[in-house]
């Protein structure tokens, strides 16, 4: 069965904490989202690049 979802962990750039992610494998090669860290409730701007491989990579940074 074709996973449509992926779970992956981020360090939120405020509090640093290391949090679960899921990532929509259907929205696109380049996205961008914003995600509220469940630590400290502050909110994450994430861009992400899902490679023809299956890889992806998450950059985080502080929304301004």
């Amino acid at each position: 069965m074709l996973n449509l979802e992926e779970d992956c962990f981020i360090n939120c750039p405020y509090c640093l904490e290391s949090i679960k992610v899921r990532i929509d494998l259907t929205g696109g090669q380049n996205q961008s989202l914003t995600y509220d860290c469940e630590v400290c409730c502050r909110p994450i701007t994430l861009q992400i690049e899902i490679y023809a491989d299956g890889n992806i990579n998450i950059v985080t940074e502080k929304e301004s």
